[in-house]
């Protein structure tokens, strides 16, 4: 009771036949049933402030019951779960049936025979883990457990390369290394690229902006973030920085590429950001022989 209200007295109704009543507060009861049946039974209190609370509730009395043990309630995908069956009786002539359901769409994607079974769950959701239970009688019970299938958080992950030393500021940067632990999301993560604090807006990227070049303009240590989110929006974050020594680019060309002897191949260089102590382009004529 609240407050400094105290109970002074007790009443229990077993629908059994058994009633007990008795001043002070309630205590365990131990009470035998010989049917099977449901049996509603009450509990009535009443406090020294003469107050009077009553609780109505059901026992079901019956065999076989069927109670579902499982390792855990919840967990990710490719976790191997283990029911078991427990039975109110020792009877080695029950049968097990187990059906599990997937609650956003009310299908049965699997049944299962035996008092004990494995199972790793390959989707993301919630399900309704159902035993039924029958004795050679035909008697049957039947219990539920619902079990969450949780998504884990990605994987970031990117390196970088200058793959021209010609064009020691065009980077190529390669997120392929990211993924989802949640397989079923396989080629579903997007990726979201921001150098030093700028978001990059690029339309035409190989792998959903998993690979991409980017020129830097500027010597220094670039910050280079990389956030790839799954399709449960839930996201990963990889930092790292980019050194770059020089935006000094050189464009070479050579028309044509093949020719005959005493064919005239035209070279050609250019460097748009080199500084003034160096050419901007240059043009060669050679002829071979």
């Amino acid at each position: 009771p609240t407050g400094w209200a105290k109970f002074r007295r007790t009443e229990w109704i077993f629908w059994n036949g058994v009633e007990r009543r008795y001043d002070g507060s309630p205590k365990i009861e131990r009470v035998v049933y010989s049917k099977e049946w449901n049996y509603p039974v009450s509990l009535k209190l009443t406090t020294n402030e003469w107050r009077v609370i009553e609780r109505i509730f059901t026992i079901a009395i019956h065999k076989p019951i069927a109670t579902i043990q499982a390792n855990k309630d919840d967990g990710y995908i490719g976790d191997k779960f283990t029911f078991s069956a427990r039975t109110s009786v020792n009877e080695k002539n029950l049968s097990y049936t187990w059906n599990i359901i997937d609650i956003s769409n009310d299908k049965i994607i699997s049944t299962k025979n035996g008092s004990l079974f494995n199972h790793v769950f390959s989707e993301k959701g919630r399900y309704n883990i159902q035993l039924q239970i029958k004795d050679a009688a035909w008697n049957q019970d039947t219990d539920t457990k619902i079990i969450y299938i949780n998504s884990r958080a990605p994987i970031a992950e990117f390196s970088y390369t200058i793959p021209d030393k010609a064009k020691p500021n065009r980077v190529l940067f390669d997120g392929t290394k990211s993924y989802d632990p949640d397989f079923s999301d396989s080629g579903k993560l997007k990726y979201i690229w921001t150098i030093n604090g700028e978001k990059i807006d690029i339309e035409a990227l190989d792998s959903k902006w998993a690979i991409w070049y980017y020129i830097f303009e500027n010597v220094w240590d670039q910050n280079v973030v990389l956030e790839v989110v799954d399709p449960d929006d839930m996201n990963a974050v990889k930092q790292q920085k980019v050194t770059i020594s020089s935006i000094v680019s050189v464009e070479f060309s050579s028309l044509p590429r093949v020719t005959q002897r005493w064919g005239t191949v035209r070279f050609s260089a250019t460097s748009p950001a080199s500084t003034a102590i160096t050419r901007e382009s240059c043009c060669q004529v050679a002829r071979f022989q």
